[in-house]
């Protein structure tokens, strides 16, 4: 991975990931632009604007409890594709994701689809999109 991803684009990304797996949404909020779009594969599948990451983590937990999962968590992989310009990537990063379903482990692969902008505070995800092998 050349260095310029080492030290940009990933680090937010990595952030998001942090935040994600220890249920801290300020974290998260932190590597994201303040306008975001999210794709997800529960309801209501989209979200975006302001509010969207805390949407998602709120709509996130309700299909959690929902459907007996708890504890998730995502490990990150080497990105398949990084194109860069000046201030802006896009980046395919495959991931592992688990969770305890009902109390058991369960996992899965898939992929994060990201794309982040380099604001005056550093890179920050603009979008991101979460699909399944």
């Amino acid at each position: 991975m050349p260095e310029s991803i080492k030290i940009g684009p990933i680090e937010a990304v990595r952030k998001f990931v942090e935040g994600f797996n220890n249920g801290d949404v300020e974290l998260a909020q932190a590597a994201c632009a303040h306008q975001i779009s999210i794709i997800d594969d529960f309801p209501p599948y989209g979200w975006q604007g302001g509010g969207a990451m805390t949407g998602w983590f709120r709509d996130l937990a309700r299909m959690s409890t929902e459907h007996g999962m708890s504890d998730p968590w995502v490990t990150l992989r080497e990105p398949l594709q990084v194109e860069m310009t000046d201030r802006k990537a896009y980046m395919v990063v495959p991931i592992d994701v688990g969770w305890l379903q009902n109390g058991a482990r369960a996992e899965r692969t898939g992929f994060m689809t990201i794309v982040l902008w380099e604001e005056a505070e550093g890179w920050r995800i603009s979008a991101c999109a979460w699909t399944w092998n």
